[in-house]
């Protein structure tokens, strides 16, 4: 299978009623940067998108991600990844694209639009697709309305990280210059999370994500994994 990429990051935003976020666009070109960079053996090529703080748009991301779907074929491994704001109100969940506001965030990424586009390509294209979400009440994807619960649970090549719970907030790090949850994906990635045999699984990258954030964040942030695909090699280190 190909490997394809699609990554987000917004930490400069058009309204001044969010605060910027200093690591979310580093964030995003960290995952590619890194994810490109590791054994990819196993796939037979990768293709990357990324979009960062003013071209991620609502129209751009929504643009991008249904180009994604109509790209991939057949049985290929997606990985998404989204950093920047997350607002949940009245049960709807968004993320805040740049062109967005926290008094308008309904002109966001509605969480429903990603998921469906998610869904489409598991379903359609039989691909196996990996989400990782660091905003805050992140883990309302995973929760709310148990529409999550439902989703994956009837689509079973689904994967999610999700940096927070849904009440929690999503914390970067000045040490680290990341987000903590996705230092800790990156980290786990380039072999901190690799098994004896130097492979990174998806079991392996759960526990040790979970264990990182935990630790960097004195046990106020959790790290949501859903995974109902089970184990499976994701790469081996080099």
């Amino acid at each position: 299978p190909a490997l394809h990429l699609f990554a987000v990051g917004v930490g400069d935003y058009q309204t001044n009623d969010l605060d910027d976020l200093e690591y979310a666009a580093k964030d995003a070109r960290d995952f590619i940067d890194v994810v490109s960079g590791l054994n990819t053996e196993m796939y037979s090529g990768i293709k990357s998108m990324t979009l960062i703080d003013r071209q991620a748009t609502t129209v751009g991301i929504k643009r991008e991600l249904s180009n994604l779907v109509s790209n991939v074929q057949q049985g290929d491994v997606v990985m998404v990844y989204f950093s920047g704001h997350g607002v949940m109100e009245a049960g709807e969940t968004y993320f805040i694209s740049s062109d967005a506001s926290a008094a308008e965030y309904f002109n966001g990424v509605d969480f429903d639009f990603i998921k469906k586009r998610l869904k489409m390509m598991v379903e359609d294209k039989k691909c196996r697709v990996i989400l990782f979400m660091d905003t805050c009440h992140s883990g309302a994807m995973y929760g709310a309305k148990g529409a999550v619960k439902d989703f994956t649970m009837t689509v079973p090549g689904l994967v999610g990280f999700y940096s927070s719970a849904e009440s929690q907030q999503s914390v970067e790090s000045s040490k680290r210059k990341n987000g903590v949850f996705t230092h800790a994906v990156i980290s786990g990635l380039k072999g901190a999370a690799a098994n004896k045999a130097g492979e990174i699984t998806l079991n392996a990258l759960e526990e040790y994500v979970k264990k990182q954030v935990k630790a960097e964040t004195d046990n106020r942030q959790d790290s949501i994994t859903e995974n109902p695909l089970g184990d499976a090699v994701l790469f081996r280190v080099k």
